[in-house]
């Protein structure tokens, strides 16, 4: 839904200002950048899996 949004942002700054089409395709970036950006903001509250490294063995279950 943010993406779609930025997406749309982009669009209409392009229009109402009139940018040439170098200026237009910095501008058609945002939802990308603002994407990662997010991504790279909540990705510090991930924690590894309590079992990572260790080997399965279906009969612990």
């Amino acid at each position: 839904m943010l993406f779609g949004f930025a997406n749309s942002a982009g669009h209409q700054l392009v229009q109402a200002a009139g940018l040439p089409s170098s200026y237009s395709d910095l501008i058609m970036i945002l939802p990308y950048v603002l994407t990662m950006l997010l991504l790279v903001f909540f990705s510090k509250h991930n924690d590894a899996p309590k079992a990572l490294g260790e080997i399965y063995d279906k009969g612990k279950r």
